[in-house]
């Protein structure tokens, strides 16, 4: 099994982190290659989306396999014929902020392919979950001026 975890921090309380984490409707503002997703709002486990890449033309179906709101929620995916993958995202205190954390693995026996893969991914998926940090504390200070 091959495995990336990629995290970032923010002071946004745990209630803003999730609405905006598990709000499928905001991946493409935060994900780059992430265009647009279809069926989408918060996640709802047995929920299946299709997520639009930023090439056209290539999307992949994801499945929301769990949920624990607002700490975590998993999926399933096949980006690839043969490659299926799973992920875990979490929303965890770390003292007096947040952490938003996504794991991502191969499923099954792990492929020179699906390391290939993840390897390649690590750098985009940092990119997101920074991107995703500074979003919730977008909206955490909206929030508070509300």
């Amino acid at each position: 099994m091959a495995q990336i975890t990629v995290s970032a921090r923010t002071t946004a309380p745990t209630g803003v982190a999730w609405s905006v984490f598990a709000d499928a409707r905001t991946w493409s503002t935060w994900a780059p290659h992430i265009r647009d997703t279809t069926g989408a709002g918060t996640v709802i486990e047995g929920d299946e989306l299709t997520i639009d890449s930023i090439v056209p033309g290539l999307g992949v179906e994801a499945r929301i396999t769990r949920v624990e709101a607002p700490w975590r929620w998993d999926f399933e995916l096949e980006p690839l014929p043969g490659l299926r993958l799973v992920g875990e995202h979490h929303v965890r205190d770390v003292g007096t902020e947040r952490e938003v954390v996504s794991v991502l693995r191969t499923a099954g026996r792990s492929s020179l392919a699906g390391r290939m893969v993840l390897t390649a991914y690590r750098p985009l998926a940092a990119l997101a979950m920074r991107r995703l940090a500074r979003l919730i504390d977008v909206r955490s200070a909206v929030a508070l001026r509300g």
